[in-house]
């Protein structure tokens, strides 16, 4: 193998291994923001009679589910961007390296 593509197969690996990662604080994210979400739509439901009465099933489902789609997929985008800032830095590092 030339170093181009061992260099190549390093950036799919770390490519996955970052993609894994988003997922993994994307899902941890959306997870909580479900929970804390269902929790006060649920307790706002029982116990505001306003917030019962105003809002039908769809309008309390999507209070429950859009913080969750927010939080997954702003935790996945910083997770990516993180994950992309460390891949770039270890290349200006190596260049650097190879510099002296």
């Amino acid at each position: 193998m030339s170093a181009a593509q061992i260099d190549e197969q390093r950036r799919q690996e770390i490519g996955e291994r970052c993609k894994a990662e988003a997922w993994q604080a994307g899902a941890k994210a959306s997870l909580t923001a479900l929970g804390l979400a269902g929790a006060t739509v649920g307790g706002a439901n029982t116990f505001w009679r306003g917030f019962r009465t105003s809002l039908g099933v769809s309008g309390k489902a999507a209070l429950v589910v859009s913080p969750a789609f927010a939080m997954f997929w702003l935790y996945s985008e910083l997770s990516l961007h993180e994950c992309s800032q460390k891949l770039q830095y270890e290349e200006l590092e190596k260049k650097r390296k190879a510099q002296l």
